[in-house]
């Protein structure tokens, strides 16, 4: 005998369609609003049966964050601790395949890392970036269980901030011939590039040099060329993707000036007479010195000079 097929009441059918639909609509929602629905694979061990690392979960950036700052400090991140932990590696790219050609930036960290702030400078604005970080220990590597992450990073933003020339100081003589410029900080710069010509309109300049953001120094290397008793210009521009901040220009003159010799159009000199002096300075290479400044003449006051106020003179 055929047993008899039991028939779901209309509304029950109808109610459990309703039920289905939502839910899946709801499981839709959650997918597009994190990387996952970007095509990411979740993260999850590899490695042997042994005691692997346990799992973990990024924490910050929250997971689809817009709007990160990449321009006024590092990027911080951190992350929940694992269990058996050797070491953490950080990895951020372009892409979520984590591939070495859309790799930007990787660190092995310690065992008791839970955070790290990614190198100022490293990130662009108005992108999309993924990051992950795996735990590792001999047996194997557990990958963060919500990886990839990712958050999309700020694509406005303000040039770098106003900032001051330190040393040399300007007019400063003399100089080596392999000086150090200095200056004051920039807020949100990417780079510095620093200026040094024999021409104030640093139309075609002698020397640049570029240092990262936080260095406020470049030691200039004597095959720049520098010469002997020359005045240089110098400048500064502080510099992000949103612009360039120049600072003032200053200039110094480079040494030495061995020696001068004062050769006077009279051999006597008294009160009722005036008295015309030629002054020639000489470099280490006892070369006349054509242009230098300033020059400094010193006078001694002795019998018959006592009516001279000054005993210098700067020319």
């Amino acid at each position: 005998m055929l047993s008899q097929r039991r028939q779901l009441h209309p509304t029950f059918k109808a109610a459990c369609r309703i039920v289905f639909v939502i839910g899946i609509a709801f499981s839709l929602f959650l997918v597009s609003n994190s990387c996952g629905g970007k095509g990411g694979k979740s993260g999850g061990q590899s490695g042997s049966s042994a005691p692997v690392p346990g799992a973990f979960q990024t924490t910050l950036p929250l997971d689809g964050a817009i709007n990160i700052d990449v321009y006024s400090s590092p990027v911080p991140v951190a992350w929940n601790a694992s269990n058996n932990v050797s070491s953490y590696i950080l990895e951020v790219a372009k892409e979520d395949d984590f591939t070495p050609g859309n790799m930007v930036y990787t660190v092995t960290l310690g065992p008791g890392a839970t955070s790290h702030s990614i190198t100022f400078g490293t990130l662009w604005g108005g992108v999309w970036y993924y990051w992950r970080v795996k735990a590792v220990n001999s047996y194997g590597t557990t990958v963060s269980s919500d990886a990839p992450s990712c958050f999309y990073t700020s694509g406005s933003g303000t040039i770098p901030g106003a900032f001051n020339l330190s040393a040399p100081a300007d007019n400063f003589s003399p100089a080596s011939l392999a000086p150090e410029l200095s200056w004051t900080n920039a807020t949100k710069e990417s780079k510095y590039i620093v200026y040094i010509d024999n021409d104030s309109n640093f139309s075609s300049p002698l020397y640049t040099d570029t240092a990262r953001p936080g260095e406020l120094n470049v030691q200039v290397p004597s095959s720049a060329g520098l010469a002997e008793t020359t005045r240089y210009y110098w400048k500064a521009d502080a510099y992000n993707p949103f612009g360039t901040r120049p600072s003032s220009t200053y200039s110094f003159v480079t040494g030495p000036v061995k020696s001068y010799t004062i050769t006077p159009t009279s051999t006597t000199i008294s009160a009722g007479n005036s008295v015309t002096m030629t002054i020639t300075a000489y470099n280490s290479n006892n070369a006349v010195v054509t242009s230098h400044e300033p020059f400094t003449l010193t006078m001694n006051s002795g019998t018959g000079l006592t009516y001279y106020n000054n005993n210098s003179l700067t020319i």
